[in-house]
Parts: structure tokens; sequence; C-alpha cells
């Protein structure tokens, strides 16, 4: 029982130490804070948690869910236009003809 106030411990002080990490740097560098996006990865977090617990009330192979989550993340990335599929395809197009034009 000793270990989990130990994880408990660790957890708080990474998530400190990565929240004062985001201040400095967005204070150093002057980012604007862009709401809908963080408005938009809320969304996105609280969609994967919501379909985790869903997915393992219907699965009891952890490899099917893990399939399922992937699947689901990919497809709420795409529908949150958190992903852009033209615009990767269009990446991926130009390093093809990039390293076709080196040769």
């Amino acid at each position: 029982m000793l270990a989990v106030g130990s994880a408990y411990a660790s957890l708080f002080a990474q998530y400190t130490t990565a929240v004062i990490q985001l201040i400095v740097a967005a204070r150093l560098f002057k980012f604007k804070v862009d709401y809908r996006y963080l408005l938009t990865l809320a969304i996105f977090l609280a969609g994967l948690v919501f379909l985790n617990v869903f997915s393992k009330q219907i699965f009891e192979n952890w490899m099917y869910n893990f399939m399922v989550m992937v699947f689901a993340a990919i497809l709420l990335a795409m529908v949150l236009k958190l992903l852009n599929i033209k615009g990767l395809i269009e990446i991926l197009k130009t390093k093809e003809n990039t390293l076709e034009g080196s040769s």
C-alpha cells in the first residue's frame, strides 16, 4: 500500500513541474493561448476517456479494447479536425517526390 502513496506523490510532483514549465515557457516566448484549440483537446480527451470506459464494458479481451480505442481515437481526431488526412497525404506525396528527385 505504501507504493500507492509514492505513485501519487510522483504524479503530483511531475504534474506540478509540467505546469510550471508551461507557465515559464508561455511567458518567456510570449505565446498566445488558443482557447478554442484547448477546448477541442479537452473534448478529445473526454471523448477518449468515455470511449475507453464504454469499450471496457463491451470487450473482455484487452486486444479488442486496444484496437477499438486506436480506431476511435483516429476517428475522433478526424471529426474534431485535429488530424488532417488530406494534409498528411500531401506531405507524404511531397516527401515521395523529393526522394525521387534526389536519386
